[in-house]
Formats: C-alpha cells, sequence, structure tokens
C-alpha cells in the first residue's frame, strides 16, 4: 500500500551521484534531493536539458523550504511538465464525483462486505466507521480502497495538500504558468479503477491486511517518508522491498499486468516524451512520482 500511497517502489539503487550516456542522452544525478538533469541536444544539434524532480504525493512542512538550486531552475525553465496537467488537475473532483456515480451503477447492487471476511469488515468499520462503509459499501471495491488509503494517509500525519506537486502547481500559478501532462487524468483513474470487481477485491483485502495493524503500517509510511527526507535511496529500497512481499497473495498474473499499468507502461511513455523535450530544445522542468525515475524499469533505463 505505501507503494501506492508514497509512489517509492525501488527494487535496484542508483548511486547518490552518477551519470550515463546513451547516444547524445547523459543523466546526471544532482546534489539536491531526488534531482536529476538529462542533457542532450535538440533538432538542430545546440545543447537541451530536461531537469526533473522526484516528487512525494504527501507531505508535511519537513519536506520545505527546497533547495534554491531546484527553484530557479523550476522559475528560469521554458517548459514545465507534471504527471497531470494543471488544465486537469483544475477538473479532477468533479470527474471523481462523476466516476464514482458510474462505480455506483457497475457495482450493479453487489456489496463489497459480502466478498469481506469478518474480520477484514471489522477492520474497514474501525477505519472508516460504519457509516461510511455502509454507504461505501454499494460502490466498485476501488472507492473503499481510496477511502482507506486516504484515511491511512491522514492517520499518519501526512497531507496530500503538503506533497511537493501541490507546492509546484502554487507556484507556477503564482507565475501565471502552467504545465502539460506526462499522463492524462484519465490514464491515473484507469488504475485506480483497475481490474475487475473480483480483483479490485483482491486489493482491498490486500490493503486491508496491512492497515490490521496500525502501528506497524505507520511505521512503514514513516520510514519510506524519512527516506525520502533524507535523500536516502538504499533506505527508500529496503522499506520498498518489505512491500513488495505483500502482494504475494495476489494471482502473479494480475498483479504483473496492475504493475505494467501502473509503472512499467507509463515510464516507457515518458521516456518518449522526456526524448521529444530534449529535440524541442530550450530547458523542460519535470516534477513526477519518485518511483518512476528509480528502479530496473525506471524512466532512465527506458532512456538507454
Amino acid at each position: 500500500m505505501t507503494r501506492r500511497l508514497i509512489s517509492a517502489s525501488i527494487i535496484f539503487v542508483f548511486s547518490l551521484f552518477f551519470s550515463f550516456a546513451q547516444g547524445n542522452i547523459e543523466v546526471t544525478r544532482m546534489p539536491e534531493r531526488f534531482f536529476w538533469k538529462i542533457s542532450g541536444t535538440d533538432a538542430e544539434g545546440k545543447p537541451s536539458a530536461v531537469y526533473i524532480q522526484g516528487t512525494i504525493h504527501v507531505g508535511t512542512e519537513e519536506l520545505y523550504p527546497l533547495e534554491d538550486g531546484v527553484i530557479e531552475i523550476f522559475d528560469s525553465a521554458d517548459r514545465h511538465v507534471s504527471e497531470i496537467a494543471s488544465d486537469e488537475i483544475d477538473k479532477m473532483y468533479s470527474m471523481i464525483q462523476t466516476e464514482m456515480l458510474t462505480s455506483f451503477s457497475k457495482a450493479d447492487g453487489k456489496l463489497v462486505l459480502d466478498s469481506l471476511e469478518e474480520k477484514e469488515a471489522e477492520a474497514l468499520n474501525t477505519l472508516l466507521g460504519s457509516e461510511a462503509v455502509a454507504l461505501l459499501n454499494r460502490f466498485e471495491p476501488w472507492v473503499l480502497n481510496a477511502a482507506i488509503e486516504g484515511m491511512v494517509i491522514s492517520s499518519a500525519g501526512f497531507d496530500p495538500l503538503l506533497g511537493l506537486d501541490m507546492w509546484f502547481y502554487a507556484r507556477l500559478a503564482s507565475l501565471g504558468k502552467k504545465t502539460t501532462g506526462l499522463d492524462t487524468l484519465r490514464t491515473q483513474l484507469d488504475i485506480v479503477e483497475y481490474g475487475t470487481y473480483e480483483e479490485q477485491v483482491e486489493l482491498l483485502k490486500d490493503t486491508l491486511s496491512q492497515i490490521m495493524d496500525p502501528e506497524k503500517t505507520r511505521a512503514e509510511l514513516e520510514e519510506l517518508y524519512n527516506a525520502y527526507l533524507s535523500n536516502d535511496e538504499e533506505r527508500m529500497v529496503a522499506a520498498a522491498q518489505l512491500e513488495n512481499l505483500k502482494y504475494s497473495e495476489i494471482n502473479e498474473e494480475f498483479y504483473n499486468a496492475y504493475y505494467e499499468k501502473m509503472l512499467t507502461d507509463r515510464n516507457k511513455s515518458w521516456a518518449e516524451q522526456i526524448k521529444q523535450f530534449l529535440k524541442e530544445g530550450g530547458t523542460t522542468f519535470i516534477f513526477a512520482g519518485t518511483a518512476h525515475f528509480t528502479g530496473k524499469d525506471s524512466v532512465f533505463s527506458c532512456l538507454k
């Protein structure tokens, strides 16, 4: 669950300072926290650059202030890119409401609690309250899963509004600028809603199995978060590897397809977009989840 919440699914580690070149593209790990520079050339052979700030989608005041070097590059960049374009962020809440109404219809009278064991239902009621569970019980399982994850984040003291992505969106607005998106909002909603009704039940069960011990769940979230704060990839790897083990009870074929949709397929798409930004020239600043820029299936691996 913490992998989905904080986007920190890491399998292999990049060294703290590294660079590699492929053709006319060179990737350099900068000294700032989870910050990279990709150097290349545009269509005319002139130098171009893409800077990437790996973000964490929830946060506390401890994330701030950001390093001066990052802010200077951000403010002066020729283009800005995020996971979801600014215009789509503005309509996100209304689209989610529409998705929930659609989910109610697609559930077609099924009740999620009918698919859960007694201890799982008890965990739901404890976390969300019986009234909320009774209401969300009539939607597809992904709605309950999203509600649980939101509540766990809040209970652990993390705030999505303090995530780095929201800070960058707000700063752009103050500068009168907007971002384009590496994903569409539809792409990200498809991940949240992934799977058949039965498969969504399995993902919900997986989440519930992790919150049976609230203190342990909180400790795991804090470990990933503190690893991010300290710019410690090895520490994040260790926490994420524990998380990987928790998916062993889910059908392997289903999980592999889910993982590809959640991470691998998007990373391939992002790599192609980065190549295009380099060709177009100038300086591009991307802010997006750190998980996409670490590990064997990372965006950087796709650039090679």
